[in-house]
């Protein structure tokens, strides 16, 4: 899944939800995810904190 056409470097967001749609629309254009997922990384966030963030300004966001 991993490609260039998947990252998105110097993105600046007020919230962390605006990465979480801008990562999704990433995928969602190359048909690797749908909407619900969007949404499932969002719930998983909500759910159990940010622990997907690994340094500052690196996140790997995922659902379930």
């Amino acid at each position: 899944m991993y490609n260039d056409m998947n990252v998105r470097f110097g993105y600046e967001a007020s919230h962390v939800m605006d990465v979480i749609d801008a990562c999704g629309e990433l995928l969602l254009k190359n048909s690797l995810i749908s909407n619900e997922y969007i949404d499932s990384m969002k719930h998983t966030l909500e759910k159990f904190g940010p622990y997907m963030v690994l340094i500052k300004d690196v996140a790997l966001f995922h659902g379930v």
